[in-house]
């Protein structure tokens, strides 16, 4: 991916939200991932700045992000009366 589009991913909420479910899904050990033989098995986890990124931390920036939009709605909804 080129590194532009990377910078915008992770600046998308859409991103967190996403890697949290695909972690929830492939890292419980019910769900049995085959690997080609030679082949790393997929990456689970978002990884930000070196930092791979657990549900919780997914959980937390998605949370996060949320508080801020809907306080910066709330702010320009009622400065428009």
């Amino acid at each position: 991916v080129p590194v532009w589009l990377e910078v915008i991913s992770k600046v998308n909420p859409l991103t967190y939200g996403v890697d949290a479910i695909r972690q929830a899904f492939l890292s419980t050990g019910s769900i049995e991932v085959v690997a080609i033989e030679g082949m790393p098995p997929p990456p689970t986890g978002l990884t930000v700045l070196g930092h791979t990124m657990t549900v919780v931390e997914d959980a937390a920036v998605v949370a996060a992000l949320g508080t801020i939009l809907v306080v910066a709605a709330v702010v320009v909804f009622s400065q428009r009366d």
